[in-house]
């Protein structure tokens, strides 16, 4: 992976510019991280990480959009570094150490308290990472795509049901911090520092839209609505969900308290947008799939194309 290019001269920090200032520059490597559920799915229980309606989940295909790194220092505008390309990744084939977006030299040692990254639709001009097959790569991008996701929930005593969910829902994440509410990442002098762009797998069988720590605000997970959608659009049920059976699907029929077992009592209020079917709902959840250093969040996001 080539060195990014610094978008300005670095200058040392001197005392008083940070809490965390020292003098001298270090280096950061920044990796994209599949959340475990994205190559273990999820299973059914009562735990906070399983889906309570008891179903199981398995994905067999979770294709996303990555780049667009930035990272600066707020209190010294001129200390920012960025790289702009966009990766399409095969999140079930990255290296186990996560897939190397991004390497910085020359970085002041101090805080860089705003990082922030994108999941755009996709273009032509993206680049394909090793371990996505080519034909998907150019789909994602014949079709302006920012997540593909295929797999299936199984429950006893049900029909198993897929999903092919293509979904052009781009997002840009800024003012990100790790999960002890620490912003960006801090250089150290002489030593090389990671950053870890975690994306999730499971936010669409949220009940409510993710904001900040999910310990301090438990949200159930369920997945009952996708069977439900099955036919929504008129057509035979065939155990097969698509965008157009989630589009037809309204979401007081989705998400009613009737149409689902478990602790599943949806919040549709909590959406910054309104979420009048089950596809608004995926789309919004989509723009939602972005974290950082594994549990950390990014106060920031915005609807990109």
């Amino acid at each position: 992976m080539r060195n990014a290019i610094l978008m300005a001269s670095i200058l040392v920090a001197v005392g008083g510019c940070s809490s965390e200032s020292t003098s001298g520059t270090g280096s950061l490597d920044v990796f994209v991280m599949p959340e475990a559920a994205i190559i273990d799915g999820l299973t059914p229980g009562t735990d906070e990480e399983n889906i309570s309606d008891g179903w199981t989940v398995t994905y067999t295909r979770f294709l996303a959009t990555v780049g667009n790194f930035r990272a600066s220092v707020s209190i010294s505008p001129s200390d920012a570094v960025s790289e702009p390309t966009v990766y399409l990744l095969n999140l079930q084939n990255v290296p186990a150490s996560g897939f190397a977006l991004a390497h910085f030299d020359e970085m002041a040692a101090t805080r860089w308290d705003r990082v922030g990254f994108d999941m755009p639709m996709a273009t032509g001009t993206n680049m394909c990472a090793p371990g996505i097959d080519a034909g998907d790569c150019a789909t994602m991008k014949n079709e302006e795509l920012s997540v593909w996701v295929t797999g299936s929930i199984a429950r006893d005593g049900s029909p198993t049901v897929s999903f092919n969910w293509k979904i052009p829902a781009g997002a840009a994440f800024a003012d990100c911090h790790n999960s002890d509410g620490l912003s960006g990442i801090a250089i150290t002098s002489g030593a090389t520092q990671q950053a870890e762009l975690t994306i999730h797998g499971d936010h669409w069988f949220f009940t409510r839209y993710p904001t900040g720590d999910e310990s301090m605000s438990p949200v159930s997970r369920c997945a009952s609505w996708i069977a439900a959608a099955d036919g929504a659009d008129g057509t035979t049920p065939d155990q097969n969900v698509t965008n157009g059976e989630l589009e037809a699907f309204d979401a007081v029929d989705a998400f009613s308290t009737s149409a689902s077992a478990g602790d599943c009592r949806y919040e549709l209020s909590s959406f910054p947008h309104p979420v009048n079917n089950a596809y608004d709902y995926v789309l919004q959840m989509a723009r939602s799939l972005g974290h950082f250093q594994g549990e950390g969040d990014c106060e920031t996001r915005s609807d990109l194309n």
